[in-house]
């Protein structure tokens, strides 16, 4: 069987809306990485038996949804697709987590809390800059017997990052049940499932968990009508860090979060995004 590789690489504030386009028509997973400097190229590959036509309505898709992406496509085999992505992807170390996928068989850093995610249908594998700054500080914050909440879990990273580094009990939500399968299922794969458990929710609601870490990488709106709720759900040391914004909304969201009754301790910026870390005020 032939495949189309459809590569697309964007400046960092209109990834996540490639990424979303991609999904979209993606029967095989997406892989995400770092190109140049701002930037990130997505991967998906197609089916060749339809010809080239649907790359016409997918090109148009992406111009709306991201205009500055850049869009390159070629043709590969069965053994070619293989070999592109299981070569192209890597251990990925942030803090005390080193995430692999299932396939990895190279040697892992020691001391390291391992996290085994495939690239697949949904973000998360954590090469993305937003996935590794909220890693950094699930590292720098989870202890054991910590209470998590993960708001937008995605492909479930940091939900089971936050279990192997000794979380009792993490309570992770997504609104997209694309995400809420696959995190469940990498949950499951990790053996975290007494520890981690994953829910169908707009944010916090529905969360009775009093945390003492809320990690939430999100856009600035959807951070900006959660900084209320979290403050709420927080244990009185607890820490909120949010990521998912570039620098150009970080005074937005630093804003968002003072409103809702929350104080900004730590600014933490990767090749163009921001996270915040948060405590109540």
């Amino acid at each position: 069987m032939r495949w189309l590789e459809v590569s697309v690489t964007a400046p960092e504030d209109q990834a996540e809306a490639a990424g979303a386009v991609l999904l979209q028509a993606v029967p095989a997973g997406l892989v995400e990485r770092p190109a140049r400097r701002g930037a990130t190229t997505l991967q998906v590959y197609l089916p060749a038996e339809g010809g080239r036509r649907p790359l016409g309505g997918l090109r148009r898709a992406l111009r709306r949804a991201a205009p500055a992406a850049r869009v390159a496509v070629r043709a590969r085999d069965d053994a070619a697709w293989a070999r592109g992505w299981v070569d192209r992807t890597r251990p990925v170390i942030a803090g005390r987590v080193v995430v692999a996928p299932s396939w990895w068989r190279g040697r892992l850093p020691a001391r390291r809390a391992t996290v085994r995610i495939d690239p697949g249908l949904a973000f998360g594998s954590g090469e993305h800059a937003t996935t590794r700054l909220c890693l950094d500080a699930v590292g720098r914050y989870v202890t054991e017997g910590d209470a998590v909440i993960d708001v937008g879990t995605g492909s479930g990273v940091l939900a089971i990052a936050s279990a192997r580094l000794g979380a009792r009990r993490v309570v992770a939500t997504d609104t997209d049940p694309v995400a809420v399968r696959v995190a469940r299922a990498n949950v499951a794969a990790n053996r975290v499932a007494r520890r981690v458990r994953v829910r169908a929710a707009e944010g916090l609601a529905g969360v009775r968990l009093r945390a003492d870490l809320i990690v939430a990488n999100l856009t600035a709106p959807a951070i900006a009508a959660l900084a209320a709720a979290a403050a709420r759900r927080l244990a009185p040391r607890g820490r909120l860090v949010v990521s998912g914004f570039g620098a150009a909304d970080a005074p937005g969201v630093a804003r968002a979060l003072r409103a809702g009754g929350l104080r900004v301790r730590r600014i933490v910026r990767r090749r163009g995004w921001c996270a915040m870390h948060a405590a109540r005020a």
